[in-house]
């Protein structure tokens, strides 16, 4: 039985690299793997899915290779926190892909949830 084939992700300069049509499928894919690969509901249901997310290598100041997160032309280092609009969702540079958790808020029954813009868990307001 033949197995699926895999996308394969290359570091920039190196050779095989994808051109053309298969960079930004390339790229899709490796933000869906990242999404899936995370314990979390997905980062492009809040900011949308970018083209252009790769993990390249990068020289630090001192002449040694690390990994890094590259999203729409921002480097985020290994441990950096990566924006997005929910403020329910914390994502974080994991090279080779980035991880994110969701806030979990308390639920009050018999209480009136006051929601915040901004804010991830709502206020309660409780009694009479």
């Amino acid at each position: 039985m033949r197995r699926p084939d895999r996308a394969r992700v290359t570091e920039p300069g190196r050779s095989g690299q994808r051109n053309g049509i298969w960079k930004p499928i390339t790229s899709i894919l490796v933000l869906v793997l990242c999404i899936r690969s995370s314990d979390s509901s997905p980062i492009n249901r809040q900011v949308g899915i970018s083209e252009n997310v790769f993990i390249t290598v990068q020289n630090d100041t001192y002449g040694n290779e690390q990994r890094v997160c590259s999203i729409d032309s921002v480097t985020y280092e290994d441990g950096d926190s990566i924006p997005t609009s929910s403020p329910c969702e914390h994502c974080i540079c994991r090279p080779p892909g980035f991880a994110c958790t969701i806030i979990s808020c308390e639920y009050r029954p018999g209480c009136k949830a006051l929601k915040r813009s901004n804010q991830c868990c709502p206020e309660y307001q409780c009694g009479s």
